[in-house]
């Protein structure tokens, strides 16, 4: 998990060997791509959350870069709230994350993150 603050894109250093392992992963498998998946909680405008949604993809998007991967391998789609499920509010903060998942591979490598935000109590 990487937790980010409540209505926030920054991702904490705490979570930074999380990007780093999917960096890893890459690096290993040249002829793969990641797509990032953004989505956010249903408190808040939608538009908003949409915005959000992306922005958070952005900001894994932007450290992977920063690591050396090409932004080419790395795709973005914010979803929202458009998919978000938990209605109590401590549960909501599972509908704030951004979600990795390998794409353009076929092997039997399965990979998948999830990138997780919280809100504070």
């Amino acid at each position: 998990k990487v937790l980010f603050d409540n209505d926030s894109t920054d991702i904490p250093s705490i979570f930074a060997t999380q990007i780093t392992e999917m960096v890893t992963f890459l690096e290993e498998y040249p002829d793969t791509e990641i797509e990032l998946q953004g989505f956010a909680s249903k408190p808040g405008n939608h538009e908003h959350n949409m915005w959000l949604s992306q922005e958070r993809a952005k900001s894994v998007q932007k450290m992977m870069v920063s690591k050396g991967v090409d932004i080419e391998r790395l795709t973005i789609v914010g979803f929202g709230d458009s998919k978000a499920v938990h209605d109590g509010q401590a549960d909501q903060a599972l509908d704030r994350k951004v979600v990795a998942t390998v794409v353009g591979f076929k092997g039997d490598v399965v990979k998948e993150w999830h990138i997780f935000t919280t809100r504070e109590k």
